[in-house]
Parts: structure tokens; sequence; C-alpha cells
């Protein structure tokens, strides 16, 4: 089982208005949260780390990034519209790290953000301010 809590303190990736939770929807499991925002809407990191995934998936997330902590946690962004970080790169908290598109599975501009803690997706909402 996760974590109860992870040891870094979380930050809002984008401003915006959740429209999607974390949890059963569609007869699947939805891995993380919505958050609707116009496209081009500066995407931040939730809190600092490396970059250990940026890239382009044709199916499911599009464009996206994988940032992980130094405790091993890790915050995954998607649908991006724009790539502003690489592999092995050190962000900080609240540094622009993408844009917010709609590529991707997809319906709507927005960021899909999960939270994946000791390798399990959690809710989102219970790490954000």
């Amino acid at each position: 089982a996760p974590a109860a809590a992870a040891s870094v303190g979380y930050a809002w990736p984008v401003a915006g208005t959740v429209w999607g939770g974390f949890g059963p929807r569609w007869g699947s499991f939805h891995k993380g949260i919505d958050i609707g925002a116009s496209v081009g809407t500066a995407v931040t990191a939730a809190t600092s780390g490396q970059v250990v995934l940026s890239t382009y998936s044709s199916n499911g997330y599009g464009s996206y990034i994988i940032v992980q902590y130094s405790d091993g946690s890790q915050t995954l962004y998607a649908h991006l519209l724009e790539r502003y970080v690489v592999l092995g790169q050190y962000v900080s908290q609240g540094e622009v790290i993408g844009s917010v598109g709609c590529s991707g599975w997809c319906n709507g501009n927005h960021l899909h953000f999960e939270v994946i803690i000791g390798g399990f997706v959690v809710d989102p909402l219970s790490y954000l301010p």
C-alpha cells in the first residue's frame, strides 16, 4: 500500500478548475485529476525534482512529463501542448515545465495530473493545498 503521505509539499501545477476527479470513471479507473485551463496556460512543477520522462505518446497521455522527487514519489503532467524540460533536468517547485493543451486522448484543453507514491497512484487532491 502507498505511504500515508509524501515527504514533500505539493503546489498546484496549473491555475484552473478541476473537472475530472480521481477514481472509477466510464468503466475504467482515472489515475489522476483533470484541471481545465486555456490552451497555452503555464504548467509548473508541483515540487522540486528530476525529470525522468519527457516524451510524446501517440495514444493516452499525448505529450507528457514525469518528475521524480528525492523520496521516490513522482508527479505526471499529461496532454501538454509544449514541454520545456528534458530527461535528467532538475526543476524547482513552481518552475514552468510545459503548457496546457489537448494532445493524446483528450476532450478539451486541460492538464491531467497524477501523484505516484511507492509505485501506486494516489488522489492528487489529498496532497494539494
